[in-house]
């Protein structure tokens, strides 16, 4: 389960997919089992265009990003296939 939801994480911080958190119908007694994570496709309005693609842009942990630290442009994987486009 772990690794399904690594991969849905993914997808949100690629802009691929939106996650959303709704109620359930399940009435079980334990504390947060009656919210549910839901997960749907995100279709641009427009396509995007230059900048508005560059990972940086989207990236959660940009504030950390620097040309001497673990994560920097040089080592984004992201940067790298945004380049090769």
């Amino acid at each position: 389960m772990e690794d399904i939801e690594t991969i849905l994480d993914t997808l949100v911080y690629d802009g691929k997919v939106e996650k959303t958190i709704t109620a359930s119908a399940n009435t079980s007694s334990e504390r947060g089992a009656d919210q549910v994570w839901l997960y749907r496709t995100l279709t641009p309005l427009i396509p995007p265009t230059g900048l508005m693609r560059m990972p940086c842009g989207v990236c959660p942990i940009f504030n950390e990003c620097c040309d001497d630290g673990i994560v920097s442009p040089t080592k984004c994987i992201y940067m790298k296939e945004w380049l090769d486009l």
